[in-house]
């Protein structure tokens, strides 16, 4: 590991995006944490976030999630077409198993609903690793599927926000695995999922792009309270270490 690790935040509103920002994120992730994993923010919102960092740092990389494709809506993609300035967007692949047609025909039909003004905005793979419990595809499947259609990164996420962490849900072999693909490839790597500080260690392992979190940069660890900027920054400080501490292990 010899590059450094991007913290990602997701936020829900212009405060804790700020908060975030001065706290020492990397990418800030706007979503409504009350909506579900991937819950969509009003268009309102998403565009307050952008221009309130993009007016501190114009070069911030900003995502947003767009909800579950299962759950789209025309109206939703009527909204979305006025947010600009993304980099990412991303949506969540839940319930599509269960639908009488392919969940990539249905991933597709919501990329082209879903029109954005901004040319340089980019899809992200989203893979549910607890994907039996969320009926979505496999994460190989996904990175797959990812990559024939052009996304430059995957994300690995937990649907369901119960206290269980992307490890409970994934081997590290598996990770590996992963790793090894989404390398050769030429993808990058997200991994979320409820992971703390005590967790690092075995997330680092992996050898991620991206380290994605909410609950634990949340007051009281929780993922509905508000994210605190002393979190942030104390979350993305333990990040450093343990990333220098792997790369004096390797050298």
């Amino acid at each position: 590991m010899h590059r450094s690790v991007k913290l990602l935040v997701s936020v829900r509103s212009s405060k804790e995006a700020l908060a975030a920002f001065e706290g020492g994120a990397d990418i800030i992730d706007v979503k409504d944490p009350s909506n579900g994993s991937l819950g969509l923010a009003q268009s309102c919102v998403i565009e307050q976030i952008t221009d309130l960092i993009h007016a501190r740092s114009p070069n911030m990389m900003i995502s947003a999630a767009l909800g579950e494709v299962s759950e789209s809506t025309v109206s939703n993609a009527v909204n979305l077409s006025a947010v600009s300035h993304l980099t990412l967007v991303k949506s969540g692949l839940s319930g599509l198993l269960s639908l009488p047609t392919p969940w990539q025909k249905a991933w597709h039909r919501f990329r082209e609903m879903t029109s954005l003004r901004h040319s340089k905005t980019q899809w992200v793979a989203v893979a549910y690793a607890d994907e039996r419990r969320s009926d979505s595809p496999s994460v190989m499947d996904v990175l797959e599927e990812g990559h024939r259609i052009g996304c430059p990164f995957l994300l690995i996420d937990t649907f369901q926000k119960d206290g269980t962490s992307l490890l409970d849900w994934v081997s590290q072999r598996n990770l590996d695995r992963i790793r090894r693909r989404t390398r050769d490839l030429g993808m990058k790597l997200a991994l979320a999922g409820q992971i703390t500080t005590g967790l690092l260690p075995q997330v680092l392992c992996c050898d991620p792009d991206i380290v994605a979190v909410r609950g634990s940069v949340c007051a009281d660890g929780h993922r509905g309270k508000t994210v605190t900027r002393s979190r942030v920054r104390s979350f993305a400080a333990i990040l450093g270490q343990q990333q220098r501490q792997w790369q004096r292990m390797e050298s």
